[in-house]
């Protein structure tokens, strides 16, 4: 199996793409590490800052109908992740039972 271009001739052996599919189900976390280090682009401070921001939204989205106790047992329990606590905290602030 492979491709040409002119000249240039790529080929893929049968057998590889076995021990490939293998390589990458057993070193799946290490691959992926790879892949973000080397291969994709590192975001900008403000691409961060926006992911951020998004997140948190939908944190609030998902938490605006939970009562003021129940956001105020997560931001105890602090089990949730950083973004979440934001959005509990940001939510009780907005309802005038945290101050900021």
């Amino acid at each position: 199996m492979g491709l040409s271009f002119g000249e240039v001739r790529v080929g893929l052996n049968p057998f590889a793409l076995p021990l490939l599919i293998i390589y990458y189900s057993l070193n799946r976390s290490a691959v992926h590490a790879f892949t973000r280090k080397y291969l994709l682009p590192t975001p900008s401070p403000a691409a961060l800052a926006r992911q951020r921001r998004e997140s948190i939204n939908q944190f609030k989205e998902t938490f605006k109908r939970k009562s003021n106790e129940s956001l105020q047992q997560m931001l105890a329990d602090n089990r949730l992740v950083s973004n979440a606590l934001v959005a509990a905290r940001e939510l009780l602030e907005e309802r005038g039972i945290l101050s900021r």
